[in-house]
């Protein structure tokens, strides 16, 4: 998946203008029943459409429909609430669909209900469950039961309309991945010639592994802008009828070239024994450099003889070497082999002998010729490092009555998710700090949202860390890691 993940990021990053992205208003709704009324709408409906609908529900009511503060979360005061909402509704959906929105749309084609009917249950849901503000979000974001109940709702069975929502909400961690998303997905790995269906949970996975990438460069960016950003661009491009099928939507200006690789593409070569000595007593050695990428075994025009190859190895080190004969179809002589001595040398290969089992990776920067250089064992150590930083723990909450994933650890830091897609990052440095300050220590686990015991572990960390109740999860991960034990129910013992 790493591999799939870093071509996204690699196109993202061509066709879009991430510097300059910023969300649409539609993610500063002023209140939760616009953001309820927008997410069921939006399915399988043109983006004007369901504007224009949100926008009569507004003028139906006499309501603004933006807050002026983009920063923070309008007041309580300005906010139409869920129960209000509800109440002002005294006739059926019918009603709602024909005189409020004007607008009849069915959530499916077959055996669907009218989306009207679908914002009231949904709008009844969130009730059931007191949720009337965007201030109460957090009430719903470890529930099973709530996301249960909503997909529940006639045509809301597949979640998209519910990431949508937690979106508008205010989650920076998810996406909608609509056919928008998905079709840009598939183009981008057509473009490679990959050809493999995208799933809803694909399209999560990688473009939350494109933000993480692309956010070193572009400080400002989440899944859920991302996810804005190229939906907006998807909008604005062609859609031939002969591209991929009938309105499949093709991407532009990727300057896609066979002749030479693309960013990231991975390549091997084999060192191979020149049976001859230096006038050190060097054995000397070339390289067989073959001419399709490991991960998707694609073919180039690039390299061939009289081609030069810039390698850049771990420590910074540049080497420019050139292509020789022989050359045959899958692969090319690596010339100039005693530049690469000082490589050898640093890297601890025998001067005496060459194995003739030994292999390097190549992996190609994306700036002319320029190449990384691996052994073999520095590949596995970087995979070994992506996939540790890639694997999520699940863990059940302090109750037990849910369950949230983590990645990292306690040492380095960590990322947690929870509820539906929700996250909140913890660094190593506020970890050491809670570590510090509760060293040997019994107190109460403080997991309740408002008003958390005073002394307790939740306490602590709405002070320092998030006002985000997050105890329910740390503990279980100090726990894990062994920096704590649980006594009884309610208590947490530190190390």
């Amino acid at each position: 998946m790493v591999e799939y993940i870093n071509i996204i990021a690699d196109c993202c990053k061509r066709v879009l203008n991430l510097k300059e992205a910023r969300l649409s208003n539609s993610y500063f709704y002023r209140s939760l029943t616009l953001c309820i009324i927008d997410a069921v709408f939006s399915i399988r409906a043109k983006y004007e459409t369901t504007m224009n609908t949100v926008e009569r529900y507004c003028n139906y009511f006499d309501l603004k429909r933006y807050r002026t503060n983009r920063q923070s979360l309008p007041e309580i005061y300005e906010q139409q609430s869920v129960s209000d909402f509800l109440r002002s509704i005294s006739e059926h959906a019918d009603f709602l669909a024909g005189n409020v929105f004007k607008n009849r749309q069915r959530t499916s084609a077959r055996n669907g209900i009218l989306k009207s009917e679908a914002v009231l249950r949904f709008a009844s849901v969130l009730k059931n469950y007191d949720v009337n503000y965007f201030q109460d979000i957090h009430k719903i974001l470890s529930s099973n039961s709530f996301e249960k109940a909503i997909k529940a709702i006639p045509g809301q069975r597949s979640g998209i309309s519910l990431k949508y929502f937690f979106m508008l909400a205010g989650s920076d961690d998810l996406i909608k991945p609509d056919m928008h998303i998905i079709n840009f997905l598939k183009e981008a790995f057509q473009k490679k010639g990959i050809d493999r269906p995208i799933s809803l949970e694909d399209a999560q996975v990688l473009l939350s592994g494109a933000s993480d990438i692309l956010r070193i460069e572009y400080t400002h960016l989440s899944p859920r802008l991302l996810d804005n950003t190229l939906w907006s661009y998807q909008r604005k491009q062609k859609k031939p009828d002969h591209a991929y099928g009938k309105g499949m939507p093709v991407i532009q200006n990727l300057n896609y070239t066979k002749r030479m690789p693309d960013k990231g593409d991975i390549f091997k070569g084999k060192v191979v024994d020149l049976c001859r000595h230096d006038t050190q007593g060097f054995r000397q050695r070339d390289i067989w450099f073959y001419k399709h990428d490991v991960n998707f075994r694609r073919r180039y025009e690039y390299p061939s003889r009289d081609h030069r190859i810039v390698l850049i190895d771990t420590e910074g080190h540049r080497y420019e070497l050139n292509f020789s004969k022989p050359e045959y179809d899958d692969k090319i002589c690596l010339g100039t082999p005693g530049r690469l001595k000082p490589w050898y040398q640093r890297k601890g290969f025998s001067d005496g002998q060459v194995n003739p089992d030994t292999w390097i990776f190549f992996e190609y920067t994306g700036v002319e010729n320029g190449f990384h250089i691996f052994t073999q064992n520095e590949r596995d150590r970087f995979l070994k490092k992506i996939s540790e930083e890639h694997a999520m723990k699940t863990l059940p909450t302090w109750a037990g009555r849910s369950q949230f994933k983590y990645s990292g650890s306690v040492s380095q830091g960590t990322k947690i998710t929870f509820g539906s897609g929700f996250s909140v990052t913890i660094k190593a440095d506020q970890y050491s700090d809670l570590l510090s300050h509760f060293k040997g220590k019994t107190v109460d686990i403080g997991t309740i949202f408002t008003n958390p015991p005073r002394g307790s572990l939740g306490e602590w960390l709405q002070q320092n860390v998030t006002k985000t109740a997050i105890a329910s999860y740390i503990g279980p991960i100090l726990i894990y890691e062994k920096y704590a034990v649980k006594i009884g129910g309610s208590q947490i013992k530190f190390i």
